[in-house]
């Protein structure tokens, strides 16, 4: 319904421009927001801040929020909201991840796989999950089938719907998905994939070698479970694209934590000496 109101300026205008506009002014209104609670969230350096918010300029697509307005919108709502919990203000943590849904169902797997891995307490399990949302695909298949042959219309239309994202209707082939995927789309995402993995693993890496500070064991396995999902998700074009930069924006936020606390926590001596301290480069220097 909040994708309605994001559309009406344009529609009353008669204005592509104005709906622009207001997508391009959201997006990044929302994401300077998300990048200011993130640096407060994790303590990062004003180096670290500088650096956080170039990445996410880099790495982010001005077309999208030009064109594709209501996604980026809603993520940047979730995060937001995501920040708000870690800071226990549940309330408008709660209020936040409905505002984003409501522009775009899609996120809601972000606030679903970061809630049900904080209640697996048991690392099996959480591995388990892991595996399963790497069966992702198929599961979906088996979803639009049964959506689509329960009596009424409306599971049908949600069938119907779900099954465009899965590539199971008729005419697939002429669908915005077929045509990016042969124009070589997912190529795209399979970059950001190996990315995010790459840049996980050497965090896990760090963390062992150096004894950096891990952010939370709930956002390691957030962020597994999310790399697992845009796995699974790979043969559906429209989550894996999107997916696949969220999570390789996750693991970039991963990185430059690990990198603020290896070198603003930990002198030279491998003593805690705080923040400020100057850490192990000006230790060298000196």
């Amino acid at each position: 319904p909040l994708s309605v109101v994001l559309l009406l300026p344009g529609y009353f205008t008669g204005s592509a421009q104005v709906m622009q506009l207001v997508g391009t002014a959201g997006t990044y209104g929302l994401m300077f927001i998300a990048i200011a609670k993130l640096c407060r969230l994790f303590s990062l350096s004003p180096t670290m801040m500088i650096l956080l918010t170039d990445v996410i300029l880099i790495m982010y697509d001005f077309g999208s929020a030009s064109t594709n307005i209501r996604f980026p919108i809603a993520f940047w709502l979730v995060v937001i909201g995501l920040c708000q919990y870690y800071r226990r203000k549940y309330a408008s943590a709660i209020i936040l991840v409905l505002l984003a849904v409501i522009t775009h169902l899609g996120v809601i797997v972000i606030p679903i796989l970061y809630f049900v891995v904080s209640v697996l307490k048991k690392n099996y399990s959480r591995i388990i999950f892991c595996m399963l949302l790497l069966m992702y695909y198929p599961c979906m298949t088996v979803l639009v089938g049964i959506l689509k042959s329960i009596p009424g219309r409306v599971f049908w239309e949600i069938g119907d719907r779900l099954a465009g994202y899965v590539g199971m209707t008729a005419n697939y082939q002429n669908s915005y998905d077929a045509i990016s995927i042969a124009n070589g789309g997912r190529k795209s995402g399979v970059i950001y994939l190996l990315l995010a993995v790459a840049v996980f693993v050497l965090c896990l890496i760090l963390s062992q070698i150096s004894k950096v500070r891990l952010p939370s064991s709930k956002f390691v396995w957030f962020l597994a479970a999310l790399l697992c999902f845009t796995a699974g998700s790979y043969d559906s074009y429209t989550f894996f694209i999107r997916f696949s930069s969220i999570s390789t924006y996750a693991s970039v936020l991963y990185l430059i934590y690990a990198i603020n606390e290896y070198y603003n926590t930990y002198s030279y001596y491998g003593v805690n000496a705080g923040r400020g301290s100057g850490g192990i480069l000006m230790s060298i220097y000196r």
